[in-house]
């Protein structure tokens, strides 16, 4: 089943503030509180809808170091292992695959210079496979939101 304009509103809205009751996003979407239950229940079944969570503010927990890591592996083979070690590091936000010079692109708070070199000298580079790492420090950002655009989609655009 296709996510049509109305589950797009909700989600928007949810995604916005995901406290809302029924009745408030049923007014804002035009529909009912049990079609709005209902659309969220499909979603969320669907795995469209992941997980309802708290976003923290981590300057606001004494995270102020905000950390862009590139990694590079041996081989292949040490993929499984890296991935295994690196997703259980609670220092690590994001673990991505890229393409380009690195095989690995890693997003990583810390509350301070010192907590980002013990991160990545004791924890990541001692990962079997690791040979390189390129760390860039964020001295700000304009922005940084989970949020994702819940508009058209490419399918739309064509």
């Amino acid at each position: 089943m296709e996510v049509d304009q109305s589950d797009r509103r909700l989600l928007a809205l949810i995604q916005d503030d995901c406290r809302q009751s029924y009745a408030e996003l049923a007014k804002q979407c035009g529909l009912s509180p049990s079609t709005v239950h209902d659309r969220l229940k499909r979603l969320q079944a669907r795995g469209i809808i992941k997980a309802q969570v708290a976003i923290l503010d981590p300057i606001a927990l004494g995270l102020d170091i905000c950390a862009f890591v590139q990694i590079t592996l041996s081989h292949p083979k040490t993929v499984a292992g890296f991935l295994d070690k690196v997703v259980k590091l609670p220092e690590v936000q994001e673990c991505h695959h890229v393409t380009g010079d690195f095989d690995y692109l890693l997003k990583i708070r810390a509350s301070n210079a010192l907590a980002l070199e013990r991160t990545i000298t004791d924890k990541i580079k001692t990962i079997e496979g690791v040979i390189r790492s390129h760390t860039a420090i964020a001295l700000s950002s304009a922005k940084d939101t989970p949020a994702v655009d819940c508009g058209r989609t490419s399918q739309d655009q064509s």
